[in-house]
């Protein structure tokens, strides 16, 4: 959240935050990733910037082992672009990993 309280309260760039939410996730602290991205869901208005979030953010519970939150959030990426091959291949990985055939 205070990573948020800077973006909205000092226009720090989006960019940055989401670089620094990577930067946990690339040091395995996946629940405070998943968290700021969570956060700045809430905050940010522009559907692109929704969307780039809602990618980020199913990769970090995808590889937190959260898979079937992963499949929630790419599910409802595939709503708003359907041909997203990046996302209907980790759809494809997640099925099989749930025996979900």
């Amino acid at each position: 959240d205070d990573f948020v309280h800077l973006y909205t309260t000092y226009n720090l760039p989006f960019d940055s935050i989401v670089l620094l939410a990577s930067a946990f996730l690339h040091k395995g602290n996946y629940t405070k990733a998943i968290s700021v991205y969570l956060s700045l869901l809430d905050v940010v208005d522009d559907k692109v910037k929704k969307e780039e979030l809602l990618e980020l953010l199913g990769n970090a519970y995808f590889k937190g082992g959260f898979i079937e939150r992963a499949k929630e959030i790419y599910l409802k990426i595939v709503k708003f672009s359907p041909r997203n091959k990046e996302i209907l291949n980790l759809l494809l990985i997640i099925y099989e990993k749930l025996k979900e055939y």
